[in-house]
Formats: C-alpha cells, sequence, structure tokens
C-alpha cells in the first residue's frame, strides 16, 4: 500500500553496515612487547569474533528491513496466499445499471436482459466451483437498498439466484452515478476477515453519466470515474462491464403540455416536442395523440434533422361551458370552486423503423390535463348604484366575462363592499377591489392569508378613494398588500387634456397587447383623471406601465406576496377618468389576461419528471386524511396526509400534503383522494422520462481507458465476465510479519549478550 516506506526501510539497512565500517576504522600502530601476549590470544578468538559479528550486522539489517516493509503494508497475491495461509475466499460486489437507456435495443433485445443472462452464467459458474465465494448484487436506481448481500453461491442457492435475477426490471429512471459509487465505497469500507472483494459495475457507459465533463457539473462533487479509482485502492479488484449497445440513433417525445391551463370549453393547444438524438435525418415520423377515451389523432412529421427537435401544435377544447347562474359564495353550492376534470393525453410515436429509434420507451409522453370549470373571479363594488350601467365593475364583468357564445373560461362574482366581509375568500382566485378604499382588520388579515397561498389581487382606486385609509390599509408604508399608496387626484375634469400609457420595450404578459412601436392601442387609451402615486423605500416592486405626464408617474406595478400577486392601477375599472373601457378590444384583452396571470397555476403541478414524489396540498375541511395511489403498472399504494411543519401541526395555519415518495415508472399515476362527505376524487398526474437519458451517445472506451481509468481498473466486455480472472485479489499480512520483526529483535539482543559475556 506504501511502496516509498518499504524502499525508505530498505535504504535503513546501511545504517548498521555504516556503524559497522565506522569500528573497523584503522589506527597507527604502535608496538609494545606487553601486548604481544593479547596479540596471540586475539588471533585464536580472531575468526570466532567476526562470525559473530556477521551474525549481528544481519540481525540488525533484517530489523531495518522488516520496519520499513511492516509501514509499507505489503499484500501476496491471492495465488501465493493461498499456499500460505489457506483462503481463496472471494466476495464479488455487482452493481447493476437499471436507468432507462438500458432498455435500448440491440436486435431485437434490451441491454438489461442481456446483461441479466451474463449474471445467471456467471452465477451457475460459481455455483460449479467448490467454493465459499458470495455474491453481493446492487442495483444503481436503489443503491442503498442491495437486492442480496453476500448471499454464498452454490448448487443449493442456484436457482434461487436464477429466480431473483430474472424478476429484475430496468426502471425509466435517470439514475444518480456518484451516488450508487459512494454506496459501493461506503460497504467495501466494513472489513470483512479473510475475503477477497472484487466490484463488477455493469453500465452501458453513458456519456451524460461517465463522461468527463462531469468533473466541472460541481467543484465539490467527485466525478465517477475518480469514486471508481479510489474504490479500486480498497478491494482485490475492478471490472468495468460495458453492457452497453453500439447504436445511438434515437427519437423521443421531449414535451407534451399546453401554453395555459385548460378551462372547460375553451378553445386551447396541445405543444409536442419531437427531438432526433442521431447522427442522420428521420423522415416521415408518424405521431399518434390519445385525449381522453376520444380516438386517436394522427399527425406526420416531415423530417427531423440530426439532432434537432421540432414542435407541433394540435388545437383542442376539453370539457363543457360550465353554467354560471348561481354565485359561487352562496351556501347552496355543495362543490369548491376550485374543482376541476383529470383528463389524460398521451403522444407517441408510431411507425418507425428500428433502426433509427433504438429506445422505444422514451417514445411515449404524457400529460395529467386539469380542466378546470372556470377561474373563479370576485369583484368588490366599493361605490354601489341602483343603476347597474354606473356600476364600479360593468366594465370589467363584461371583459372578463364576456357575452356570447364563446366561453371565457372565467366564473364572476360581484358584490358590495358590505357584503365582501361575508364570502369565503377560498372559493376565488382572483379578487378586484373596485374603488374600495378600507376593510374590516379581520378581512384584511385574511385577504393576506390567501394572497400569500397563491391569490391574485387587483385593486382599482377610485373617486370615492380616500387616500388616508387606503394608505394605512393597503399600502402601510410599502409593507402592505398594495405596491402604490396614492397622493391626489391628477388630471383635467373637462377631458381637454389626458395622459397615456408608456409601456416596456418587452410588456409585462398583462400588457402583451401594447407590443411593439406605435401600437395602434396604445395611443386610443386617454386618461383624463388619475392618481399620483407613490412607490415604496424598498425595491420589491416590478413597475408595468408608467404615464407620459412630466413626472412619468407610475400608472399600474405589480408585488409578489408569498406565492400570489398583487397589481395596482392609478385608475378605476370604469369609465369616469378614461376612455378605455369604452375602447374595446384593448380592455377586454388585458382583463383576460390579468385574470389569468394572477390566477396562478390554477390547479397545480400535474406533471413530474420521473424520479420526482408526487405533491398534492389539500383543504383538511374538504377531504379525509388518508388517499390511495395507483401507478402506472395498477399497483396500490396506500398514503397518509402529513404537515408541511410538525410544530404547526395542531393550528389553523398548518398546510397538508401527500407525499408518495420517489416515482420510478413512466406513466399516469392516479391518487383518490376522499372528501368529508364521503365523495371520492382522483386527481391525475403524469411522470415522463429524463431528457438526458434520450442522449444515447457513449464514452469512448479507448480513450477512457487511457486517461479515466488506471492499471486497477478493467474495462470488459459482458460475454467476459465468467471468464474473467482477477489478477490483483491479495492478502494482507502485516500481522506475521510483526510476529518476525519481534522475534528477530529477541534473538538479535539475546545473541548480543552473549556474544558480549564470552568476550
Amino acid at each position: 500500500m506504501h511502496p516509498e516506506m518499504l524502499a525508505l526501510g530498505a535504504l535503513a539497512i546501511s545504517v548498521p553496515i555504516i556503524i559497522h565500517l565506522l569500528n573497523r576504522r584503522r589506527f597507527k600502530e604502535v608496538d609494545w612487547a606487553a601486548m604481544e601476549f593479547l596479540l596471540d590470544a586475539e588471533q585464536k578468538n580472531k575468526k570466532r569474533v567476526r562470525l559473530e559479528h556477521w551474525i549481528l550486522l544481519l540481525l540488525r539489517c533484517l530489523t531495518m528491513l522488516l520496519i520499513g516493509t511492516l509501514i509499507a503494508r505489503p499484500f501476496l497475491p491471492s495465488n501465493l496466499s493461498t499456499a500460505l495461509f489457506d483462503t481463496q475466499q472471494y466476495e464479488r460486489i455487482l452493481l447493476l445499471d437499471d436507468s432507462l437507456s438500458t432498455q435500448a435495443r440491440s436486435g431485437n433485445r434490451k441491454s438489461f436482459d442481456l446483461a441479466k443472462e451474463q449474471l445467471v452464467e456467471m452465477i451457475q459458474s460459481l455455483s460449479a466451483n467448490d467454493t465459499d465465494d458470495s455474491v453481493t448484487l446492487l442495483l444503481m436506481s436503489r443503491p442503498e437498498d442491495p437486492i442480496i448481500s453476500a448471499r454464498p453461491v452454490n448448487s443449493e442457492t442456484l436457482q434461487t439466484w436464477i429466480d431473483e435475477i430474472n424478476e429484475l426490471t430496468p426502471t425509466d429512471l435517470s439514475i444518480d452515478l456518484p451516488q450508487s459509487l459512494r454506496e459501493i465505497e461506503r460497504y467495501v469500507e466494513v472489513p470483512r476477515q479473510d475475503v477477497n472483494r472484487v466490484v463488477y459495475v455493469l453500465s452501458d457507459l453513458m456519456e451524460n453519466e461517465w463522461g468527463p465533463d462531469q468533473d466541472d457539473a460541481d467543484s465539490k462533487t467527485v466525478a465517477p470515474h475518480e469514486q471508481l479509482n479510489e474504490i479500486a485502492e480498497k478491494v482485490a479488484g475492478v471490472f468495468l462491464v460495458d453492457m452497453g449497445v453500439e447504436q445511438s440513433e434515437n427519437l423521443s417525445i421531449d414535451s407534451v403540455s399546453p401554453p395555459e391551463i385548460f378551462i372547460a370549453g375553451v378553445a386551447n393547444r396541445i405543444d409536442i416536442t419531437v427531438r432526433n438524438h442521431g447522427n442522420r435525418e428521420v423522415q416521415q415520423v408518424g405521431l399518434q395523440i390519445t385525449v381522453g377515451d376520444a380516438l386517436p389523432i394522427e399527425e406526420t412529421i416531415d423530417s427531423i434533422p440530426a439532432g434537432s427537435s421540432v414542435e407541433i401544435g394540435i388545437p383542442i377544447t376539453l370539457g363543457s361551458v360550465p353554467s354560471v347562474d348561481t354565485n359561487l359564495w352562496q351556501e347552496e353550492r355543495t362543490v369548491p370552486a376550485d374543482v376541476f376534470t383529470s383528463i389524460p393525453i398521451q403522444a407517441r410515436l408510431v411507425n418507425l423503423a428500428p433502426e433509427v429509434d433504438i429506445l422505444s420507451e422514451d417514445s411515449i409522453a404524457s400529460h395529467a390535463a386539469r380542466v378546470a370549470q372556470g377561474i373563479p373571479v370576485l369583484l368588490v363594488d366599493g361605490d354601489p348604484s341602483s343603476d347597474r350601467e354606473r356600476s364600479e365593475t360593468i366594465f370589467l364583468e363584461r371583459a372578463i366575462q364576456p357575452p356570447g357564445e364563446i366561453a371565457s373560461g372565467n366564473l364572476v362574482d360581484v358584490v358590495d363592499f358590505v357584503e365582501f366581509d361575508q364570502i369565503p375568500l377560498s372559493r376565488y382566485r382572483v379578487i378586484g377591489l373596485c374603488n374600495v378604499d378600507q376593510v374590516s382588520p379581520q378581512r384584511l388579515g385574511e385577504l393576506k392569508q390567501w394572497v400569500q397561498t397563491g391569490g391574485g389581487l387587483a385593486i382599482f382606486p377610485g373617486g370615492r378613494t380616500d387616500a388616508q385609509k387606503f394608505n394605512e390599509q393597503f399600502f402601510a408604508d410599502g409593507q402592505g398588500l398594495s405596491p402604490l399608496g396614492l397622493e391626489a387626484i391628477a388630471g383635467d375634469p373637462q377631458r381637454e387634456r389626458w395622459a397615456q400609457l408608456e409601456i416596456p420595450e418587452t410588456p409585462h404578459q398583462v400588457l402583451r397587447i401594447f407590443d411593439g412601436q406605435d401600437n395602434p392601442f396604445l395611443q386610443r387609451v386617454k386618461l383624463f383623471n388619475y392618481w399620483k402615486t407613490s412607490l415604496p423605500d424598498t425595491g420589491s416592486v416590478n413597475v408595468l406601465a408608467r404615464l407620459n405626464d412630466a413626472e412619468h408617474s407610475v400608472a399600474i406595478a405589480e408585488k409578489t406576496v408569498g406565492d400570489g400577486h398583487v397589481l395596482t392601477f392609478d385608475i378605476p375599472a370604469d369609465n369616469d377618468w378614461t376612455n378605455w373601457p369604452e375602447e374595446g378590444l384593448s380592455f377586454l384583452m388585458v382583463a383576460l389576461d390579468m385574470t389569468r396571470y394572477l390566477a396562478g397555476n390554477l390547479v397545480g403541478q400535474s406533471e413530474i419528471q420521473v424520479g420526482q414524489p408526487i405533491l398534492e396540498t389539500i383543504d383538511l375541511t374538504l377531504f379525509q386524511r388518508t388517499a390511495t395511489l395507483r401507478d402506472p403498472s395498477d399497483g396500490r399504494t396506500p398514503l397518509q396526509v402529513k404537515p408541511l411543519d410538525a410544530d404547526l401541526a395542531s393550528t389553523e395555519q398548518a398546510v397538508w400534503q401527500f407525499d408518495t415518495g420517489r416515482t420510478e415508472y413512466a406513466g399516469f399515476y392516479n391518487l383518490t383522494l376522499t372528501g368529508t362527505d364521503d365523495r371520492q376524487t382522483n386527481r391525475l398526474f403524469a411522470a415522463n422520462t429524463h431528457p438526458s437519458e434520450s442522449r444515447l451517445k457513449r464514452i469512448d472506451v479507448e480513450e477512457a481507458t487511457q486517461t479515466m481509468f488506471g492499471e486497477t481498473i478493467e474495462i470488459i466486455k459482458m460475454n467476459r465476465m465468467t471468464s474473467q480472472t482477477v489478477q490483483g485479489s491479495q492478502r494482507e499480512f502485516w500481522r506475521w510479519l510483526l510476529f518476525v520483526l519481534a522475534l528477530v529483535l529477541i534473538v538479535e539482543q539475546t545473541l548480543a549478550r552473549w556474544f558480549r559475556s564470552r568476550q
């Protein structure tokens, strides 16, 4: 283990020799009569003393060599250690890649199935030998949980081994290779007496896992090939087994998703992205889209260049137009306003030649379309009038939910500021305060909590609004809900002069109709009166538009509060101060875009990548604490809701969530919830494969052997696993060296004392 210490020990042999030579230095001889008798006696013992000196010198040199060898911690090769210590027991540790890419086909066989055949052949070969060898089997998808741990391989266990290997199936995961190797390193750090350990890593050697660019992915993470070299220093041998296929031609569906949420009865589209990962252009690619139980939609992509992607949009309308006759907040409404329908949408590539798509599992992608019955919107009239046409909300209501056969997808309730205090806010996703300057303190607190949990608030101050009251409640020196404070009303009541909006070069999505220079819609909007506004000292406000007055006053601003957003305008929503509501199209489009934007993620996250957990937050006033998850293989798992913060579990602020843990397979997952009224609700989720697994580019094995892996790691083909011998299996014997060193020291000291006593 430490050859430099062995070299130092060898050099230290010279120390006793130098001392011996120094003791033999010659001095000037002087004849002296009295010494003649002693010289005669010395001649008689000369041969005996020389022999004694040589014996002590050799023992002392041997002592120095043994000390250096002991510190170097040597090993003996397996064949020699077997002869000396009567042992040849091995533990073979197999780490098997079961990621999505191992389902790539060579001919009609998956590389994972070919690897299983080689494992069975290896086990059969080992069972035929009369040894005490054992095997540990781990999968890269869950290396912390060995499939088999140090089980003997013999005729009695052979059939069990074969059955368990044949039952292995690949996952749709993108595996964490560094984590898998860390588990192997942790495993081999636990010593086993008199056992030689040999590690086999079976991998398809994909570049996204083993490539040299992994060094730069995270400076704190050790690259996989470096991890493997570290493991090689702790075991008798390491083999990197190539289980991949040589071809890399593959097509995949990268995504299936709508640009916006689905609203019942509102036209939308599904965007499907198909990518060609191969090295040649592919023509006439068949695409099949299935929506719910309807007949499949057939499309053909003329060509996809090598290394490129093509996006295709499919128009689609889901669900039926909901009835809006009943106000959402009325007590007789028993269904929560945020209820939705889950509809499975799946796209797949069809009629492809095997040589252009060797991994068919990523040629299918899913989307769990959650179709909301509508975006529930509440408009609060701060200056109610018996004349409906004079209502503060009339123009905004008609823009958000215009009359006619084409559905807007919005469900609008209108109440006055007195009724507002009694309405349950949880029924709505968007609230518009029109000419409202104050609410009760309790309602203000509820409104803040509602926005923080994802609600969208729009504020339109008007002539009735009291600036002081508004600033105290809604602005609060920049700490309140409103991004703007109110100062004073400016403009021309006679409507002879007006200000216009100034929109940034890249407008906010709420104002996207005003995009472009010399926009005709923008030029038609005239603001005769408006509120002078002030911004908070902090920079937490996003200004969407200003006015072209002398001060360039802020006209529209946005503030993020928790998970929700607040938009404040400097004008009311009616036509008292501006011609905008009467202008037509631009007011309509801004109102619709504002509603969609403020509604946010109306129906929650329904699409994940394989390997991510499914997380679903619920309201315990609507649903029970237990649920059932059905996975793509029709397996069922019971779930128990848990609080996100255990410290708040017994409080009203607690947020409760179902957590399914890691998903392993692509397809649809169905979460069945039971309501407090015992009615069941199904929420659909779609898990799709990670895009990195579709890129089947392998590392250059020859180059990797020279630059990445040391001499202790050998890359072999699968068919060599059974016949492969372990050249580096060794046994450490430092205990024997320590015993020999002690014996040599005892003999040296004993002889030295005896020799001196005889002189």
